[in-house]
């Protein structure tokens, strides 16, 4: 019997709080890429390369993303030769019809040859502002609010709003986990360089690191997986911070990957 001085148990309140890993994911995404995944990803980077597409944003994003992820493969590319001329030829920084992140990630790989003058910060916050009136929020805004970050503090801190994170952080809350894995990863990596003290209270939960792991290791898009790896490095790094020279991070010790974090000692009741 049940008296009114004691109250029912409510199983729920006994089981132990699962492991905290949305700050430090459980795997090294690095790890997921064998010698010959490597390989394979520079041949696919220097075939778009010989192409001559250099104007292609996409292309510089994923030619950084390998370089931060494995530098030792800085020399089996070709853009040490045909892309870096056909760069510094195309993106004349007096062309402003060149995308300001093209430029941005042109200057990230390149920046003795590429460099962001004040006209083109300038540009960056004009389209900035011309996007973010615009009720969602698209990765491309923060893109340009990572360039400015990086070029411009002063710019950054002038703009960047609570209203631009309430966005973010609601457009995270409505990407699903499981089926736009490489969205999430995306935005929530961006949010952490933007504002690494608030994005404290961001809350990944399992199933986006277990989706992420599985897209890594089972898809068949190279450069997908290259682009989702590095934002999860960003994610479980224990510190990053943004340069002019990108981001940079502080990984954690490394993990063997399937080891189970430790259980909190902490247990409810």
């Amino acid at each position: 019997m049940i008296t009114k001085n004691e109250r029912p148990v409510n199983i729920k309140d006994l089981v132990v709080d699962e492991p905290n890993t949305d700050r430090y994911g459980s795997f090294d995404p690095r790890l997921l890429f064998s010698e010959k995944r490597q390989q394979q990803t520079v041949a696919l980077l220097n075939t778009e390369i010989l192409k001559n597409y250099v104007d292609s944003f996409a292309l510089l994003e994923s030619i950084y993303t390998l370089l931060k992820l494995f530098p030792e493969k800085s020399g089996d590319l070709k853009f040490k030769t045909a892309l870096q001329q056909k760069i510094i030829q195309t993106l004349n920084l007096n062309d402003h019809k060149a995308r300001p992140v093209t430029l941005m990630y042109a200057n990230f790989i390149f920046p003795e040859d590429i460099e962001i003058s004040s006209d083109i910060q300038k540009q960056i916050k004009a389209d900035f502002e011309n996007v973010d009136k615009n009720s969602g929020w698209l990765v491309y805004n923060s893109n340009l609010l990572l360039g400015l970050k990086a070029y411009s503090p002063e710019i950054f801190h002038s703009i960047f709003s609570k209203s631009s994170w309430d966005k973010m952080e609601r457009e995270l809350r409505f990407t699903n986990d499981t089926k736009n894995v490489v969205r999430k990863a995306k935005l929530a990596a961006h949010m952490r360089l933007l504002d690494p003290k608030r994005y404290e209270e961001i809350k990944l939960n399992r199933a986006f690191w277990e989706t992420a792991k599985d897209e890594i290791q089972n898809t068949s898009n190279g450069l997908l997986c290259l682009d989702l790896a590095l934002n999860v490095q960003i994610l479980r790094a224990k510190a990053v911070r943004l340069t002019k020279q990108g981001v940079e991070f502080t990984l954690p010790e490394s993990q063997l990957d399937g080891n189970t974090p430790p259980l909190p000692e902490a247990r409810r009741f």
